[in-house]
C-alpha cells in the first residue's frame, strides 16, 4: 500500500507538471522545458511534450554554448539555479551574424518525498516584439523630416559620451547653420525649404562615422558631435564639409546653399566640460563666422571662451583668496592645512602626514602623469617610519595599464587596488609594480583634474598586510584629494598667469589649426624625445599676399590660407609627431620626422607648385 502511495504521488507530481505546461501552450508559448538542478538536466520539449533535446552537464555546456550570447551567459545560469526568479530574456546568436531575443518564464517546484526539484519553464521568441519596440524607440528619438537625432536624443547622447570618454579621446563639436534659410523659404517656399534640409541632413550623414552624433537641433540648425578625431581630421571634415555644401545642386530652383560652421574642439586629456559650455564655444564661431562673411567654418581658439571676462576674473580672484574647493572634512587639521602653513609645499608635506597618521597608512604619494608621452613622476611623498621612499625617478607605463585604471574609477574619482587581484584583473606586471610602488599590498588610487585635465593621482597605501576599505574611507580620501587637485590647480594657475599663459589661445580660429604656442610646446615634446633623430621644419610664406587680399579682398585671402591649411593636411601620411601651425597671417609652420635628406627640398617645392 505504501508503494502504491508512492507511485500515486509521484503520477500526480507528473500531471500537475503537465498541467502548469499545457497552461503555459494555452498562452501560446512555442517551446517548453524542463530542468533539474540537483542533476544539472535540461530537457526541452516541442508543443506537443515531444522531447526535442536532453542535456546532462548543463552548467557546463551553458559555458561552451556559442549560441546564447557571452553577456547573457550569467543571466541563464542565474535562472536555472533560480538565483533570477519569475522570467528573462536571453539573446541568441543566429548565422550570419543576426541575433534573436528569447523570454524565458518559469515555476519552481520544490523537492518533495521521494521527488527532486524541478523548474518547469517555456520560452517564447520575442524578437519581432523587440524590433518593432526599437523601431518606435528609434523612431522618437529621430527627427521627423530629416531622420537625425532630434534634439533631446542627440544632446542625451553626446552627454553621455563627454561623460565616459577617457583621457586618450579627443573630439569635435560642429554647429552648421544654413546661409539666408529665411530667405529660401521666403523665395521658394517651405516646401522647397524642406527639401534643402533632407539634402543637407543626407550629405551630414554621408560626410559622418557612423559611431558621430548628427542632430538637427532646430529650425536650419544641425549639430554633429565627431567622436575620438585627431585635430587635423577635424579640419578636414570642416573643409569637406564646407566645399561639399557649396557643391549642393538643386534641379527645381536655381539655388545655391552654403552654410556657416562653428568648431569647438576638445583635445586629448581635456575633461569636465558638458554639452552647454562646449555648444557655447562652437556658437562663439559659428557668430564669428556669419560675421566675417558666411560660407566658411571658424574654429574656436580657445576652450575658456565660454566664460565670460567677469567669470574669469572672479575664479582668479577666488584663487588668490585660496577659497575651499569643498564643503565636506570641515573643522580638521586636512581642511585647514594650507590656510596655516607658509608655504605651498609645507602645507602639502603637512597634509600628506595628516593623512597618512589619520588612517594608519604606511605611503601617500601625489603623482603628476602626462598621459600624451605615457609618463609619471613623484612631486610629494609621506612615509611612515622604517618605510622607504618609492619612485625616486619618472617612470612609464603602458597606455592599456592607465585605461584599466581610468575606467574603474569610482564616483568619488577612486578606485581600491589589491596587489593579490591586479593580475587577475589584466595589469601587466609593470603596471601593478608602477601603481602599487614600494612593495604596496593595497591601496586607494584617487584621480586629480586640473582645468578639465587629468594631471595626476594620488595614492594612499599599505605595505605591511592587504586591507578593505570602507566605503566612507573611500569618499574622504576621495576629498581630499579634490583638496589636493583645487590647490595644485591654484598653483599652475597662477605660474600660467605670471608667463602670461591663460589668455593664450589653443587653435587658429581661421584655419582650425593649433596655435604657435601650443606647436611650439608639441614640437619642444617631441624633441625630447631620444627614439627619433632626424626632423624636417618647413617655414612657408606667400609671395605677395598682401597684394593678393588688396585685389580679391580679405574674404578671399582667408579662403585662399584655409584652403592652403586643408591641402598640406591632406598630404600628411601620418598623424601623430606632425605639427602644423599658422604663425600670423599668410605664415606657415610644419614639423615632422624623416627619412630621406635628399629629396626633402624637392617634395616640399613639388607641394607648393601643385598648390599654386
Amino acid at each position: 500500500m505504501k508503494g502504491e502511495c508512492k507511485d500515486k504521488e509521484a503520477f500526480m507530481r507528473v500531471k500537475h507538471r503537465q498541467a502548469i505546461l499545457s497552461s503555459m501552450i494555452k498562452r501560446k508559448e512555442l517551446l517548453l522545458f524542463e530542468y533539474f538542478p540537483e542533476r544539472e538536466v535540461f530537457i526541452l520539449y516541442d508543443g506537443q511534450f515531444q522531447m526535442l533535446q536532453k542535456i546532462e552537464h548543463f552548467m557546463e555546456y551553458l559555458q561552451r554554448e556559442d549560441k546564447i550570447h557571452p553577456e547573457d551567459k550569467w543571466k541563464m545560469a542565474g535562472f536555472c539555479n533560480g538565483e533570477v526568479r519569475n522570467s528573462i530574456e536571453i539573446r541568441y546568436i543566429e548565422g550570419e551574424g543576426l541575433v534573436s531575443r528569447k523570454n524565458l518564464n518559469s515555476v519552481y517546484l520544490p523537492k518533495s518525498l521521494n521527488e527532486e526539484s524541478v523548474l518547469l519553464g517555456s520560452i517564447r521568441d520575442v524578437t519581432i516584439e523587440r524590433r518593432k519596440e526599437e523601431q518606435l524607440q528609434e523612431e522618437a528619438q529621430r527627427d521627423p523630416l530629416t531622420k537625425l537625432y532630434n534634439k533631446r536624443a542627440g544632446t542625451k547622447l553626446i552627454e553621455k559620451y563627454l561623460r565616459t570618454k577617457d583621457p586618450y579621446s579627443a573630439c569635435g563639436l560642429m554647429i552648421i547653420d544654413v546661409d539666408y534659410f529665411k530667405d529660401v523659404n521666403d523665395n521658394y517656399g517651405h516646401l522647397f525649404g524642406d527639401v534643402v534640409l533632407k539634402d543637407l541632413a543626407k550629405l551630414l550623414f554621408m560626410v559622418c562615422d557612423k559611431k558621430d552624433v548628427v542632430m538637427r537641433a532646430g529650425g536650419d540648425e544641425f549639430v554633429i558631435l565627431f567622436k575620438d578625431i585627431p585635430n587635423k581630421a577635424l579640419v578636414r571634415k570642416a573643409m569637406q564639409l564646407v566645399h561639399s555644401i557649396r557643391n549642393q545642386t538643386f534641379q527645381e530652383k536655381e539655388y545655391s546653399m552654403t552654410c556657416s560652421i562653428g568648431v569647438c574642439y576638445l583635445p586629448e586629456n581635456v575633461s569636465g566640460y558638458t554639452y552647454e559650455q562646449i555648444l557655447k564655444n562652437a556658437d562663439w564661431a559659428l557668430y564669428r563666422a556669419k560675421e566675417n562673411g558666411r560660407d566658411r567654418y571658424v574654429f574656436c581658439d580657445n576652450l575658456q571662451r565660454f566664460q565670460s571676462v567677469e567669470e574669469k576674473r572672479e575664479k582668479i580672484e577666488e584663487h588668490k583668496r585660496g577659497k575651499r574647493p569643498i564643503s565636506g572634512y570641515r573643522g580638521s587639521l586636512v581642511a585647514t592645512a594650507f590656510e596655516k602653513a607658509g608655504d605651498f609645499d609645507s602645507a602639502v608635506n603637512s597634509l600628506l602626514e595628516i593623512v597618512g597618521k589619520s588612517f594608519n597608512l604606511d605611503r601617500v604619494t601625489v603623482l603628476r602623469t602626462d598621459i600624451k608621452v605615457n609618463m609619471c613622476e613623484k612631486m610629494y611623498q609621506w612615509t611612515a617610519d622604517n618605510v622607504p621612499q618609492a619612485l625616486e625617478q619618472k617612470i612609464s607605463y603602458k597606455k592599456e595599464d592607465f585605461l584599466k585604471l581610468f575606467y574603474s574609477y569610482d564616483e568619488n574619482g577612486t578606485t581600491v587596488l589589491q596587489k593579490d587581484e591586479m593580475k587577475s584583473l589584466g595589469y601587466s606586471e609593470h603596471g601593478i609594480q608602477t601603481l602599487l610602488h614600494g612593495d604596496a599590498k593595497t591601496a586607494v588610487h584617487t584621480a586629480i583634474y586640473s582645468e578639465g585635465k587629468y594631471a595626476g593621482s594620488v595614492s594612499y597605501m599599505v605595505c605591511k598586510e592587504k586591507r578593505s576599505w570602507k566605503k566612507e574611507e573611500r569618499q574622504i580620501l576621495g576629498e581630499i584629494t579634490k583638496i589636493i587637485a583645487a590647490h595644485l590647480g591654484k598653483l599652475f594657475l597662477m605660474n600660467s598667469m605670471s608667463n602670461g599663459m591663460f589668455t593664450n589661445p589653443e587653435f587658429d580660429d581661421l584655419t582650425g589649426l593649433i596655435s604657435f604656442t601650443r606647436f611650439k610646446e608639441e614640437v619642444e615634446r617631441v624633441l625630447a624625445d631620444d627614439s627619433i633623430s632626424s626632423y624636417v621644419m618647413v617655414y612657408t610664406d606667400f609671395e605677395n599676399f598682401k597684394y593678393f587680399n588688396q585685389k580679391w579682398g580679405y574674404q578671399m585671402g582667408d579662403r585662399l590660407l584655409r584652403e592652403f591649411s586643408n591641402y598640406i593636411i591632406g598630404t600628411m601620411q601620418q598623424e601623430e609627431q606632425i605639427y602644423f601651425t599658422r604663425i600670423v597671417s599668410d605664415q606657415f609652420l610644419l614639423f615632422m620626422p624623416y627619412k630621406k635628406r635628399s629629396d626633402t627640398a624637392e617634395a616640399v617645392d613639388r607641394l607648393n607648385q601643385t598648390f599654386v
